[in-house]
């Protein structure tokens, strides 16, 4: 990946490193998406003379059956409350949001951390 300008990494964390936890999280998880959210600003500055671009995702609770099974239908009201643009995270909401940071609309961006969770954290 050194020798190829244009190149772009796609890390994945969560919005438990902004909020020191999440609806399923603890500290410790939060601790390690907040570490990712480091590395992510790091290696963006390190790697950027390279032309290597690193950015990361932080997706709110995310509409899956592993959710399903945790969330009971009172809590997915009381999360779903909580995110102004009222439904939970989809899978193709994430997958969007990665395509455009590989692209090349998004050749200026590197080092950040882009929350896509309808607006819960700043909620």
């Amino acid at each position: 990946m050194l020798h190829r300008h244009g190149a772009s990494i796609v890390n994945m964390a969560s919005i438990s490193a902004e909020k020191g936890g999440g609806v399923f999280g603890n500290v410790w998880y939060a601790a390690t998406k907040a570490a990712v959210v480091a590395i992510t600003k790091g290696l963006g500055r390190e790697l950027g003379p390279q032309g290597i671009r690193v950015n990361a995702i932080s997706p709110g609770v995310v509409d899956t059956e592993m959710v399903h099974a945790h969330l009971t239908p009172d809590a997915r009201e009381a999360v779903l409350r909580r995110v102004p643009l009222g439904r939970l995270t989809s899978a193709q909401d994430v997958a969007r949001c990665a395509a455009f940071l590989v692209s090349g609309q998004a050749s200026f961006i590197t080092g950040q951390t882009i929350l896509v969770d309808g607006g819960l954290v700043w909620a």
